[in-house]
């Protein structure tokens, strides 16, 4: 259920799942029938009593108030108690349902006393996993009500038009029902069925039975299944027409396991006319419009009874066994040591038991004390005999399991080996046996070599026998679904086994074998000495390497199989990329792909952001090391991240920017020995979020070692992000979204041979209509290619010649304003790329129906310049967001960089200059000699320098639709006194110069006021003006509150004007020394 921070987590009922209602007041006070509250408790920690309150309330949300005389509630006068709901205290503790689904699971079980029930319930809600003692987990969502329960705060009405909230214990009256009954539309269990169907030609052997007989077989049968019979002969279709069948048959409809067992009428009543009744309720449920009184009720009704009705099966099974497990009792040391104390047992067992393999869920402490939160608890181990082979040749050779369904879920209980004659010191069964045991015959020359067993967290859900043949018997019990994972105890034909098993009082939860020949257990890094998830591998030649981080192992913690490479490894020369599906810096990586020449491979989750490698399997690349990246936090250890390394001398890092590096611990480097070739990953994951927590490597051995022997490429990538990461650490604040990792990747721009672009793809993070990533391709061979962003669908390409520079990037985002970042930037994704050369050729990588417009989507751009060039992307992503920016690097590193007036802080401090002079392809010297400001809405969206050689530099919007150019010409015998900038709404709405001639007084304050643009319209909120000296400065007024006065630096000289590349509107100058 949701959770909220620093808050008691709401309760809820296990019989329905609908919350136990916390009120201050008495249910005498209280509308709601979920506010009326019983229990199952004991006193203290010690006592093994369990009492049954009477109907009380929640006096705080986990403390129930209530009367201890069962018969009584607190709407009489009556002595209560408070009861601490879903864990232990040292005064009254227990289990608290609603008193309304109590009357229904009494209903449930008409020939047991109350008396009886209660202790048993006790344990089965003792015996299930409770998390955070808020719902337990039955392997179901309760219908859907832990679904539509979730609220946003802890006070937040509830939906009381939801079916859920409607009392179960209320059924409209019979007469109320019958009124509504009409065959003009049958239904039957949903299923509508047609009258008008033609039933078969051809007779059927049951049209010669009794009429009588018929119908009482009929009453055996669901009624979707009898409507079915209608069709299999004429006689049939009239005989078994709804009007036509019996009362006595539509009486059996209200009885289990038929359509309506959740009405519990009085059967007794003779007059009844049960026809009407059954149509009535059908009506009833069938009420789409929930409009009639009662059908709400009648609706939640059946889904309690539901839910209800295997609690109470299993229950009822085990009152009227009354049982003991069967087996000898033993008492565990050591995971792998345990006692006999039984003096007959002892001489067959000896006085110690050493395991020679066990599996189990994940188990709690045996404490008595500890309220099950996860997995299940061990109450007593027993042994018992387990021949291999069959010791007499005259009897049964078999196995019997028994199977217990408890909620949706089914486990293991019992197993009787039935090889040879029971031994009364000794016997071969083992566990708990419930009726419809599975009966497993076995070849009578084979042996049992090998135990294949399913193991949830919870306990034993199947089991298997592997032959000496080969050979396997059919799985008993479940085999299949979520969370489950298998393990293989394996025999050795010599020797001779017991059966251990750890049972709580339902199931078995632990199985395993003791060698009486001295077999101990194997190391930790063998295939058979762990669960494995899906499967066990089926290869003798893996070999797996250590799994890191190195935290505690947990009692259930499967392997994950992650083979991308198949049998030996013959996949290997086709994988072409890697994805490593990540969420936060704290939780990273949930899964990977493995992309081949022909198709995909998933392993995991899919995560919030893909981050791709391009491998070259083809070529040979292979991986061949793996490290995992990690922190400590609390004296635990947790992965965030990781690190790849292959035989092209490439180490491929794939983590969050780190937030924390103070804490950061790294595994060491985790290798399989020089003959093995990588064929795989092998992980565990976290019981809670389903994030991997620990990774590892698989391979086998390698056959052919040429295809994969080593060389050195130049991954510059990696080389980016070790010098650019503390800038981008602070960059990614622009898209920080506070439950989501920020993650960079890099590319850099030299010697580019190909630029392919990628968007996004539906039910992915990033749309069809984003750009997710590019990958650029390198003219040098010993270049690898890398991808930025997030690879997805490709798109289409930019080629490049030898030589041809990236001289232009310009991004285009999408505007999100419903998130609030920490910089008074609005975060955004990526609709388009332009890609410019140096050659005067461009690219615009876009969806085909995204149509690039100023109004909807924010513009950030760069470009190399006279003094510095672009030299690589840096495109940074989080599961919502993206930010992409350009790295720039001088021309010349000897040479002291411009200064920019004002200089601003990241992520506004890189910056698009324009010069006054430049250098053309001759190194002669090229002066400006016209400004020109683009324009459109009475706002300035670029600004171009045209030069004396006719050539033009730009920055900003300079060729979208509707603009219009206003310009000013500057000779080279003028000098800049003053440029004033004036902003509206972070929009450059005036633009004005005074210049003064070069050879003028030097002393004169006054110049020529030259406008570039000036809207006449808007009164600007900013003004911003930079000023030759402070004498100037002195003599300008100040046209409003909010403005900002600049003096040119000492000893240098303005030659140029720069705007932010993320935010054109921040406008500034460019100066440089005179000393240079």
């Amino acid at each position: 259920m949701l959770q909220y921070p620093n808050t008691q987590p709401d309760s809820y009922c296990p019989f329905c799942g609908v919350i136990l209602h916390y009120t201050p007041f008495a249910p005498i006070k209280c509308p709601f029938w979920f506010s009326a509250i019983r229990a199952v408790f004991v006193k203290g920690t010690a006592s093994d009593t369990v009492a049954l309150t009477g109907v009380g309330y929640l006096a705080s949300r986990n403390i129930l108030r209530a009367p201890v005389d069962s018969k009584s509630s607190c709407k009489d006068e009556n002595p209560t108690v408070d009861i601490t709901l879903f864990r232990t205290s040292d005064s009254c503790w227990g289990y608290g349902f609603h008193d309304a689904c109590w009357r229904l699971f009494l209903a449930c079980l008409p020939d047991i006393d109350e008396a009886d029930i209660i202790k048993p319930l006790f344990r089965f809600f003792w015996s299930t996993e409770c998390p955070r003692f808020s719902i337990f987990s039955l392997g179901h969502d309760y219908a859907g009500a832990t679904e539509m329960q979730k609220r946003s705060l802890p006070g937040e009405p509830f939906k009381l038009s939801l079916f859920f909230y409607a009392d179960p214990s209320y059924v409209p009256p019979f007469e109320d029902l019958k009124d509504l009954a009409s065959t003009s539309q049958f239904h039957a269990q949903g299923v509508e069925h047609d009258y008008s169907s033609t039933p078969r030609e051809r007779t059927s052997p049951l049209e010669n039975l009794p009429v009588e007989l018929l119908y009482m077989v009929s009453s055996y049968l669901s009624l979707k299944d009898v409507l079915g019979l209608r069709l299999l002969s004429r006689p049939f279709y009239r005989l078994l027409a709804p009007e036509e069948l019996p009362q006595s048959f539509w009486k059996t409809r209200f009885m289990v396991p038929h359509e309506q067992d959740f009405i519990f009428p009085d059967f007794t009543t003779s007059q009844e006319d049960w026809f009407r009744l059954f149509l009535g309720v059908d009506e009833y449920l069938n009420d789409k419009s929930k409009s009639l009184p009662g059908s709400k009720n009648l609706i939640n009704r059946k889904r309690v009874r539901g839910l209800i009705e295997p609690i109470a099966r299993l229950l009822e099974v085990k009152i009227r066994i009354r049982g003991q497990p069967y087996g000898v009792r033993i008492t565990p040391r050591t995971k792998y040591e345990y006692v006999c104390s039984d003096s007959q047992a002892r001489q067959q067992l000896g006085s110690h038991l050493r395991i020679s393999r066990i599996f189990g869920g994940q188990l709690a402490s045996q404490d008595y004390q500890n309220q099950l939160t996860e997995g299940c608890r061990p109450v007593e181990y027993m042994v018992a005999r387990f021949p291999t082979r069959t010791m007499e040749p005259d009897f049964p050779n078999e196995v019997r399991i028994s199977v217990v369904k408890i909620a949706n879920n089914k486990y293991v209980s019992g197993i009787r080996i039935a090889r040879s004659p029971p031994a009364a010191a000794f016997p071969s069964e083992i566990g708990y046996f419930m009726p419809g045991e599975t009966i497993i015959r076995l070849p009578d020359q084979d042996e049992i070599r090998t135990l294949e067993v399913v193991f949830s967290a919870t306990g034993l859900r199947g089991i298997r026998f592997i032959y000496s043949s080969g050979a396997s018997s059919p799985w008993a019990g479940q085999f299949r679904g979520e969370g489950l994972a298998r393990g293989l105890i394996q025999l050795e034909s010599s020797a001779e086994y017991d059966i251990i098993a750890g049972l709580d009082y339902y199931k078995i939860i632990e199985l395993g074998l003791v060698a009486k020949n001295g077999d101990t257990a194997e190391e930790p890094n063998r295939i058979v000495s762990r669960l494995w998830s899906p499967m066990v591998p089926n290869s003798r030649n893996i070999r797996i390497t250590p799994l890191r981080p190195s935290l505690n192992v947990r009692p259930f913690e499967p392997i994950i199989d992650m083979n991308f490479a198949g049998s030996n490894g013959w996949l290997l020369p086709m994988l072409k990329r890697v994805v490593v599906h990540m969420v936060s810096d704290f939780q990273s990586v949930v899964g990977f792909s493995f992309v081949f020449e022909k198709h995909t491979l998933s392993l995991g989750k899919t995560g919030e952001a893909e981050l791709s490698a391009v491998i070259d399997g083809p070529g040979g690349e292979r991986i061949t090391n793996l490290q995992v990246l990690g922190y400590e936090f609390r004296y635990e250890q947790r992965m965030r991240g990781c690190q790849i390394g292959t035989n092209y001398s490439r180490n491929i890092v794939f983590s969050a920017i780190p937030r924390f590096p103070h804490l950061q611990k790294d595994s060491e480097l985790l290798e399989l020995p020089k003959n093995y070739s990588v064929t795989g990953l092998i992980a565990t994951k976290d019981a809670d979020d389903n994030t991997l927590q620990k990774l590892g490597l698989q391979g086998h051995p390698s056959k052919n070692h040429s295809s994969s022997e080593s060389k050195r490429i130049r991954d510059l990538s990696q080389e980016l992000r070790e010098s650019q990461v503390e800038y981008d650490k602070v960059f990614a604040v622009t898209i920080n979204v506070l439950t989501q990792g920020d993650f960079c990747t890099y590319a850099p721009f030299e010697s580019v041979r190909r630029i392919t672009a990628s968007t996004g793809s539906e039910g992915r993070s990033r749309t069809p209509c984003n750009v997710s990533g590019l990958r650029f391709d390198y003219h040098d061979e010993w270049h690898c290619p890398t991808i930025v962003g997030q690879w997805m669908n490709e798109l289409d390409a930019f080629e490049l010649d030898q030589g041809e520079r990236i001289e232009g990037l310009t991004v285009w985002l999408s505007t999100e304003s419903c998130y609030r970042t920490v910089n008074p930037v609005e975060p955004g994704r990526v609709i388009a790329i332009r890609i410019d050369s140096s050659s005067k050729r461009h690219k615009i990588f876009k969806a085909d129906n995204v149509d690039i417009s100023l109004e909807e989507y924010k513009q950030q751009q760069y470009q190399s310049n006279l003094r510095e060039n672009l030299t690589a992307i840096s495109w940074i992503l989080n599961g919502t967001f993206d930010r992409v920016r350009a790295v720039i690097q001088l021309v010349n590193p000897a040479i002291p960089p411009p200064i920019l007036i004002p200089q601003h802080d990241v992520p506004f401090d890189q910056a698009q200059k324009l010069f006054f002079e430049i250098t053309d392809q001759t190194s002669r010297l090229d002066k400006l000699v016209q400004m020109v400001a683009h324009v459109r809405n009475n706002e300035v969206l670029g600004v171009s320098f045209d030069y004396q050689s006719g050539c033009r530099k730009s920055m900003g919007y300079t060729d979208i639709p509707n603009l219009i150019e206003y310009s000013i010409g500057l000779t080279d015998y003028e000098d800049i006194l003053v440029f004033e900038v004036e902003i509206w709404r972070e929009r450059i709405i005036r633009i004005e110069f005074e210049t003064r001639r070069s050879n003028g007084d030097p002393s004169s304050l006054e110049g020529t006021r030259k406008s570039l643009f000036r809207s006449p319209g808007n009164k600007g909120d900013w003004t911003s003006t930079w000023c030759a000296t402070e004498a100037i400065a002195a003599k300008m007024p100040v046209k409003q509150a909010l403005s900002c006065q600049y003096i040119f630096p000492e000893d240098a000289k303005l030659v140029g004007l720069y705007v932010a590349c993320q935010e054109f509107s921040r406008i500034g100058g460019v100066f440089q020394s005179m000393d240079i």
